[in-house]
């Protein structure tokens, strides 16, 4: 027998499969009980079979599956506590010994007195405050202040005397404002325009000194030119044997057209001292000139013509000759004779 359901409908459960199939049996047993009963009316009639079980309720759909626990968070480790701090013992104070220090200062520092060219207020201050770290980093800022000042020559104690600076930035800033740098660069055109500027200073110190002043001037190839013409009006001659053109000079060679030249001229002036120390030579005369030979003559007829005297020297004739060798020039080391 067919399905009873309807096309399109649910499927039908397993309990009223089983119900439909028991249902049919019992009505095919009651058909046939019924067409025997027709085909014989005096037999008894057949008793009524069990009755079909009542269905029981449907099965309860199942819902959606439940959802998948997550999983438990793990705790973090609990951290680790530092261990304590070891328990320092302070640190000695330090002993500074600030006479001696001030004392070191005073010694190795520069002075400053604001007319000479071989510094300028910004160069001497920097200077200045590189040697108070190097010296006296520990030592009061008004005794510093104090070896400072006692520093100052000429012009810059002066100017600052009456300021009365209280502290190194205020001796600097003084200075560099009265001491600009535009006043120090004409004091030194001046002097390279009037030959000046290498006048005074000494033979193996003129690399040094020409340096120096173009540290504190516009670096410029214009201004290289002019420190090595001035270099050139100081000695012509050491200057024509560096076979290099005062307007070829740069910024780059200057530094080595300065040690050529102060070794040429220190070169020229100790040559120039050995000749001095040697005196000059002054032939035997016939007592005319008054002066000895610093040879012994060789000639044999002159020493035959001419005995030797056994007569002791007079006090006048050596007090002569020691005129004679006191009157020799003597060349010192900046050029000058005395």
């Amino acid at each position: 027998m067919d399905d009873v359901s309807d096309t399109g409908s649910r499927p039908m459960s397993v309990d009223a499969v089983s119900y439909a199939e028991t249902r049919l049996e019992s009505l095919e047993r009651t058909v046939n009980e019924i067409a025997g009963y027709l085909r014989n009316p005096n037999a008894a009639p057949p008793a009524p079979g069990p009755a079909p079980p009542v269905p029981g309720p449907a099965p309860p759909v199942p819902g959606p599956a439940p959802p998948v626990p997550a999983p438990a968070p793990v705790p973090a480790p609990a951290p680790v506590p530092a261990p304590a701090p070891p328990v320092l013992e302070p640190a000695p104070a330090l002993k500074v010994n600030v006479k001696g220090d001030l004392d070191t200062l005073a010694k190795f520092s520069v002075r400053f007195n604001g007319e000479d060219l071989g510094w300028s207020a910004q160069a001497w201050t920097e200077a200045m405050a590189t040697d108070v770290q190097n010296f006296a980093l520990n030592c009061p800022e008004g005794a510093v202040v104090r070896v400072a000042m006692s520093l100052l020559d000429g012009k810059a104690k002066k100017v600052m005397v009456g300021a009365h600076p209280m502290s190194l930035s205020e001796l600097f800033e003084g200075l560099t404002e009265h001491f600009s740098n535009a006043e120090y660069e004409s004091r030194v055109n001046i002097a390279i325009d009037n030959g000046s500027l290498f006048a005074n200073v000494a033979v193996y110190s003129i690399a040094r000194h020409a340096l120096t002043v173009f540290k504190n001037i516009t670096r410029s190839d214009y201004n290289a030119t002019r420190i090595a013409k001035a270099l050139c009006r100081r000695n012509a001659s050491c200057f024509e044997l560096l076979n290099v053109s005062p307007y070829a000079v740069t910024v780059d060679t200057l530094e080595s057209v300065c040690q050529q030249f102060q070794a040429r001229l220190v070169l020229k002036n100790e040559t120039s001292m050995i000749s001095n120390s040697r005196g000059p030579r002054s032939s035997q005369g016939n007592g005319s000139g008054g002066g000895s030979s610093s040879r012994p003559a060789n000639s044999g007829a002159a020493s035959s013509s001419a005995p030797r005297s056994s007569a002791p020297r007079t006090a006048a004739s050596s007090s002569a000759t020691s005129a004679s060798s006191n009157s020799t020039p003597v060349s010192r080391p900046n050029g000058q004779t005395a």
